[in-house]
């Protein structure tokens, strides 16, 4: 296939790079392009006219650019935003690129259907510029249901009876079930050492071990199931393209499963979206449609409640930690992620198809739990984002949230907060920003509260760094529509990117129960 491209960028050394870059990536996908250039506004409406009723299938436009020749550039106007705006008001829906000097531009940009921004200079430009030419000329353009597509669902039972089934959309694979031969001592061994990682200083290393061990169970000593795993490899045009669903039982739970390495002792969780489920009856049953999970494009106008939980100091119940004392420490963060993701959702309502967006924070001489009870009888809430603390006590095998209180945290039950979440309110999704023991435990519980999706995070997590993983998943989620698994992998990737030594992008979780 052949794709016209304009490329609006005035300095002449920059746009022969951005159109290299073009030109080099549409080769590796064997495809072919047509590059016009264009030194400001003038010539790229020009370009435009002359290409008629064919019109180009992508643009690169940078954000400082002249009228004309006899102009100079005025970078207070922002010519290039300007332009494309233009564009979007005149009807013209061809998809955009604005090269940015920094981010800010990122509100404007987001008031503009299909139109990203980069940043002009930094290390990942060229990379990120190649991924939005592949969702935009190759995914979108295409059409992504066409796309050649793998699923493979990994049954995990106690005693060792694993089952590996795989599948190709868009072009016929659909082999036999594998039965795995399975060393239920090591899993054992597995599980534990996956309870410990975040204490270690060498934490990195650890998980390596434990995503070696799992690559060797699974695949390695599973001949026949690993060589129809290749064999799907070759037939799709990106491992992204394959989706990997482990469903565990209780007893496998704990074990650290998105750690699993591929061939070349890298992540599998940074080559193709993963993510499980708790099994709560046959694993095999039948499907319903997910918010975010299933037809994606068609998805109805929801509702998004957003919890600020900031509650700290030390909470002692008899029901708790044997009575003993939990310290629950300060979270300066907490606010400042719930209003940036209460303001990002408000904003882009329309865009993103929210009819409410609604958020319960601690008021002075008002009672927290007293408005969060009020405003979960007001309407179904179809996500919920939790921020604060969360605890599951392995006596009672309970899990707690935290609720500001008078003079200290409210302890409430998830199972009978969960139980009004789902059928009472409809939800369908809990994001957990949690940052006290919301780990593997706590997120079983809720998902045997039959709550449809939920994304979690093994062990506790920074504070600073919870706010820009929840907004990076949402701007995936909302902005870029991807599927969940697809922006669940996308925002596990671009954060270990940046923060390859903060175990963050590690702890993530995402369970997925049905569908």
């Amino acid at each position: 296939m052949t794709f016209a491209i304009l490329v609006v960028i005035q300095d002449l050394n920059l746009r022969d790079e951005i159109t290299q870059t073009i030109q080099d990536f549409l080769d590796t996908q064997d495809h072919e392009s047509v590059i016009h250039g264009a030194g400001n506004v003038e010539e790229a409406k020009s370009n435009m006219q002359m290409k008629g009723d064919a019109g180009y299938d992508f643009l690169v436009c940078h954000v400082h650019i002249p009228e004309n020749r006899k102009t100079p550039v005025n970078t207070a106007e922002k010519r290039g935003l300007l332009f494309l705006q233009e564009l979007r008001n005149e009807g013209t829906g061809v998809p955009c690129v604005l090269i940015a000097l920094d981010s800010e531009v990122h509100r404007e940009v987001q008031r503009m259907k299909n139109v990203e921004f980069i940043v002009n200079g930094t290390e990942s430009m060229y990379e990120d510029l190649q991924e939005l030419c592949r969702r935009f000329l190759l995914e979108e353009s295409q059409g992504l249901k066409d796309l050649p597509k793998g699923k493979v669902n990994i049954y995990l039972k106690p005693k060792g009876n694993f089952i590996g089934t795989m599948r190709g959309i868009n072009f016929k694979f659909d082999p036999s079930p594998d039965y795995f031969q399975i060393d239920m001592k090591k899993i054992t061994t597995l599980i534990d050492q996956s309870h410990h990682i975040e204490q270690a200083d060498d934490w990195k290393d650890k998980l390596h071990a434990i995503g070696y061990e799992i690559l060797k169970e699974l695949f390695e000593q599973n001949r026949a199931f690993h060589e129809k795993f290749n064999y799907l490899k070759t037939k799709v045009s990106d491992e992204k393209n394959i989706t990997i669903r482990f469903d565990v039982e209780e007893d496998i739970y704990p074990l650290v499963l998105e750690a699993v390495l591929d061939e070349r002792k890298d992540y599998r969780m940074l080559q193709s979206p993963l993510f499980r489920s708790v099994k709560m009856g046959d694993p095999i049953g039948g499907s319903s449609d997910i918010l975010f999970v299933d037809n994606v494009n068609e998805r109805p106008s929801i509702n998004c409640l957003i919890i600020a939980a900031d509650a700290a100091g030390d909470v002692v119940d008899k029901n708790i930690n044997n009575g003993n004392k939990i310290h629950l420490p300060p979270l300066p963060e907490v606010l400042n992620e719930t209003h940036s993701i209460c303001d990002y959702l408000h904003i882009n309502k329309k865009k993103f198809k929210i009819n409410h967006v609604d958020m319960v924070v601690p008021k002075q001489k008002s009672d927290f739990w007293n408005d969060l009870k009020e405003c979960l009888t007001d309407r179904t809430w179809d996500l919920i984002h939790y921020a604060g603390h969360s605890y599951f006590d392995p006596v009672s095998k309970t899990g707690y949230f935290f609720y500001p209180g008078k003079e200290t945290p409210i302890p409430v039950k998830s199972d009978n907060f969960c139980h009004t979440l789902r059928y009472r309110n409809k939800t369908q999704m809990i994001y957990l920003s949690s940052c006290q023991s919301s780990g593997a435990d706590f997120v079983l519980r809720l998902a045997q509260q039959l709550i449809p999706v939920i994304i979690g995070f093994r062990w506790p997590i920074d504070d600073d760094k919870a706010t820009e993983y929840a907004m990076l998943l949402y701007e995936n989620l909302f902005e870029k529509n991807k599927s969940l698994p697809d922006a669940f992998f996308e925002t596990r990737r671009k954060v270990n990117e940046k923060y390859s030594d903060n175990s963050i992008w590690a702890a993530a979780m995402l369970i997925i129960q049905a569908g």
